[in-house]
């Protein structure tokens, strides 16, 4: 995809990152790569329908081929199928996953006490609350 590019040659002129802190900066840089690119097309997008609209209205900040390639992006049937199966995925989610980088099996495995600890094991529902439900049920509201 030809869209805003993060120079890595340049930032380590610019920067000294330990060797150990490399794939920590790479991985925040990239997140906050996207979020930035995300941002600009909820700001954008909305505000200029067509795609001459949000090429003459290009942020001076990005160069002018980059913003052109983002744009082409953002309009190609492509991402407007990746954009709705994002959407429509996030519909479906029944709860969400706040623990980092763990899994959630493996979050759940730490919450289970080990059988020599003289703690009862949990017992497992046969199905995940959704989020309405987690809610509920964490605000002391029966369901």
């Amino acid at each position: 995809m030809v869209a805003l590019r993060f120079n890595m040659m340049t930032s380590q002129k610019k920067f000294s990152i330990p060797k150990r802190g490399e794939a920590w900066v790479l991985k925040s840089l990239g997140k906050k790569w996207k979020d930035y690119k995300c941002n600009l097309k909820g700001e954008y997008v909305k505000k200029h329908k067509t795609k001459d609209a949000l090429l003459k209205y290009r942020p001076s900040r990005i160069p002018r081929d980059q913003w052109r390639g983002l744009v082409s992006y953002w309009l190609s049937d492509k991402a407007k199928r990746r954009t709705q199966a994002n959407r429509n995925n996030r519909s479906k989610k029944m709860m969400p996953h706040t623990g980092g980088s763990k899994s959630i099996a493996t979050l759940m495995n730490e919450q289970i006490p080990d059988a020599n600890s003289g703690h009862e094991r949990v017992q497992q529902t046969s199905r995940m609350l959704s989020v309405a439900e987690n809610d509920q049920h964490s605000h002391g509201h029966t369901i």
